[in-house]
């Protein structure tokens, strides 16, 4: 008599090569591969269990959604690494990953409620909208956590909100003054990048510290560019662009459009 796991094995096999062309479908190559990838994901090693992760998700969000409870398992992971490469994966999954982020987000674990924040901020935009209304006031808790792992994922979060985010912005502008991890300031000036002239009521500050004097170069460079933005200086660009291209095509030739 054949055993169980010889008989799994040949059911296996015929499901895999059964379709009469020799080559598995999307669906059955990852139903074969996705069972060791989970093992992987609490190998010793943390670079095998991120790498574990990407091929997770190379397999196609469609076919792996059991992967879900095992990654946000991933959240508490020692290595940083391998935490966040689990965090952003989760993101890809949109609303069935929905109700363990938001459950990450409101963790009492701040390496949970850093990773909640790493997906926030990794979700597609429709699912930031829809989101809005409960993630506003947390990404603001998140901004003011007293542990910094959390105060720089929130603020990456934020950054890719862009103008979604702009009930923060009162809180981003006081955090210019007082925050001093380099990192977050960093991500604050990102944000304001993308806001624009939404992020206006930050000029006052913004001109502030370029007088005051910026040490760091690349916090100079950032507090340059976000001036440039929120001032609008890209739209007026483009639209010196657009008119110029304008009377270009009416003699029959258009300039390079400008960095």
């Amino acid at each position: 008599m054949r055993s169980r796991s010889a008989i799994a094995s040949a059911l296996m096999l015929g499901l895999l090569f059964g379709s009469g062309c020799g080559e598995p479908s999307p669906a059955q190559y990852a139903a074969s591969k996705l069972p060791g990838l989970l093992k992987k994901l609490k190998d010793p090693d943390p670079e095998a269990r991120a790498r574990a992760t990407d091929e997770i998700r190379a397999l196609g969000i469609a076919y792996t959604k059991e992967a879900l409870p095992h990654l946000f398992a991933n959240f508490e992971d020692e290595h940083e690494k391998a935490r966040r490469y689990a965090a952003e994966a989760v993101a890809f999954y949109g609303e069935d990953a929905i109700p363990g982020v938001m459950e990450a987000l409101k963790s009492s674990s701040a390496r949970r409620r850093a990773m909640g924040f790493i997906a926030l901020g990794t979700f597609p935009g429709q699912i930031k909208v829809k989101l809005l209304k409960e993630t506003l006031p947390i990404l603001s808790q998140g901004l003011q956590d007293e542990d910094l792992e959390v105060r720089r994922s929130a603020a990456a979060a934020v950054r890719f909100h862009g103008s979604w985010a702009k009930e923060t912005l009162p809180l981003q502008i006081k955090l210019l003054q007082e925050e001093k991890d380099k990192e977050v300031l960093q991500m604050i000036l990102f944000s304001l990048c993308t806001m624009g002239t939404d992020a206006k009521e930050a000029l006052p500050i913004l001109y502030r510290m370029q007088k005051d004097g910026v040490a760091d170069e690349r916090l100079r460079n950032l507090l340059e560019r976000a001036v440039f933005f929120v001032e609008g200086k890209d739209q007026e660009y483009e639209k010196e662009w657009a008119e110029e291209e304008a009377k270009k095509q009416q003699q029959g030739s258009a300039p390079p459009k400008p960095e």
